[in-house]
């Protein structure tokens, strides 16, 4: 019905409107994207209802936190030489790798017994300390993304293919762009 509404208010203006098939569903899919801190339970809640009660193809959001702190600091100060300070609150409030490795189980089984894919998406931003000058002193907290989070991202994807195999589909963005996606694909 709102389809029709919507058709007759442009037909004064746009006559062929009434040609044009317009479907009923527009999207069958989500990416769920939670705040930072967000209890995995209520993640799992969300996707859940997603995936049983709305019949969508559900992708989860995960945070580069996933690493632990020892490892994603390595990453990111020693081995790529960036000089950013991850605040150990990015690590107690943010879902953790264990329950984050149950509820991916859970969703996948979801997802299977309803005929819906589920897929993760890496990764979000990365809560760092504000040391640049685009934003006030008053602010405490930036989030990056991009470039920097490549290496993590991979990491990350890495274990995850290392627990749930190749068939848990991704989708990944940080910081792939022409000059790495070809060795980015090879590698799983």
């Amino acid at each position: 019905p709102e389809i029709a509404r919507k058709t007759e208010e442009i037909l004064p203006f746009y006559p062929k409107a009434a040609e044009v098939i317009i479907p009923s569903c527009i999207s069958d899919n989500i990416t769920l994207s939670t705040m930072h801190g967000c209890p995995a339970e209520e993640i799992e809640d969300i996707a859940g209802y997603l995936i049983t009660e709305q019949q969508l193809h559900t992708y989860v959001k995960l945070n580069p936190t996933l690493l632990g702190s020892d490892l994603l600091r390595e990453l990111l100060n020693d081995v790529l030489g960036f000089d950013t300070v991850v605040p150990d609150q990015a690590f107690a409030h943010d879902l953790k790798y264990e329950d984050a490795l149950k509820m991916v189980g859970s969703l996948r089984k979801k997802a299977f017994l309803n005929k819906r894919e589920f897929g993760l998406k890496l990764t979000n931003t990365l809560e760092s300390e504000n040391r640049k000058q685009v934003f006030g002193p008053d602010v405490e907290m930036m989030y990056m993304s991009g470039r920097a989070l490549h290496p993590i991202s991979v990491t990350l994807a890495a274990a995850l293919r290392k627990e749930f195999g190749p068939d848990l589909p991704m989708s990944f963005s940080a910081g792939a762009d022409a000059f790495n996606i070809i060795d980015l694909l090879k590698c799983g």
